[in-house]
């Protein structure tokens, strides 16, 4: 097999990820309106708030493509969630605060690189690798990965919102390749997501690499870490400086003993 040139990634719970927890933003918004909401029932609110997004992003496949119908769907699952939590207002209120935690969102100081994200992008530019984001946004990602001197490190940004499409949709997947001028076969896809960051990548041709940051040992039928550590283990077995095919396997400790899945890249 070819030589992998190219190395894109997921935003969202890949790269970075919010730097307080979802109740503690609508706290303080509703803090700022003078509400003293229970940190516990807002969790148990995003709960049921959850139920909505999963039933919504199941049914709607391309919403992340357009950004008025994820504006629309972000401000309905906050308000699930306040009002799930006992939070009244009247319609005009609840818009509001609804609309203002998600502008919190856009703030870069709202989000945070995961610690092993800095060193595994700059080893990976250092080693000659061209690098990418795909991501489904609609906010202003690349201000937020700029603020954390992340953008630096990559050759692109692609958001769903911009280019008018969603994973697992692959025309995502393939502009970033003619973005960097690679093939398929030369490409891999970090994302923490199955059925949106591994399926596209696979329609594409691409290599994926399921990310499990909370190492739930998901059963997977492809590549599955736990960190970006274990990323350049794949890239090659020692972390050298050396850029080698894809198909080294991860350590015998790192490796499932389920037979669920196997750390390998296939030749």
């Amino acid at each position: 097999m070819k030589a992998v040139r190219a190395v894109f990634f997921d935003a969202g719970m890949t790269l970075i990820g919010p730097s307080l927890l979802l109740q503690e933003v609508m706290a303080l918004v509703l803090a700022r309106h003078g509400v003293d909401a229970d940190l516990d029932a807002l969790r148990a609110g995003l709960d049921r708030a959850e139920d909505y997004y999963l039933q919504t992003v199941r049914s709607e496949r391309d919403i992340w493509s357009d950004r008025a119908r994820i504006l629309a769907m972000w401000d309905n699952y906050y308000r699930t969630a306040l009002e799930a939590a006992g939070v009244q207002a009247d319609e005009a209120k609840l818009r509001q605060w609804t609309r203002e935690i998600i502008r919190e969102f856009e703030d870069p100081q709202l989000w945070v690189p995961y610690p092993d994200v800095p060193e595994t992008l700059a080893e990976l530019r250092r080693r000659g690798f061209r690098q990418g984001v795909i991501s489904d946004w609609t906010g202003p990602l690349e201000r937020i990965l700029a603020a954390h001197g992340l953008l630096e490190h990559l050759d692109f940004v692609l958001t769903s919102g911009e280019v008018g499409a969603a994973k697992p949709n692959p025309y995502l997947f393939r502009l970033a390749l003619r973005r960097v001028g690679v093939s398929p076969e030369q490409a891999i896809h970090v994302g923490d997501t199955y059925w949106t960051d591994v399926l596209g990548a696979r329609v594409a041709g691409i290599q994926p690499i399921l990310l499990d940051r909370k190492a739930t040992r998901p059963p997977a039928d492809c590549p599955v870490i736990t960190s970006l550590d274990e990323l350049l283990v794949l890239l090659d077995g020692t972390g050298a400086s050396k850029t080698q095919e894809v198909g080294e396997p991860l350590g015998p400790a790192d490796r499932p003993d389920d037979g669920q899945v196997e750390a390998v890249l296939p030749e």
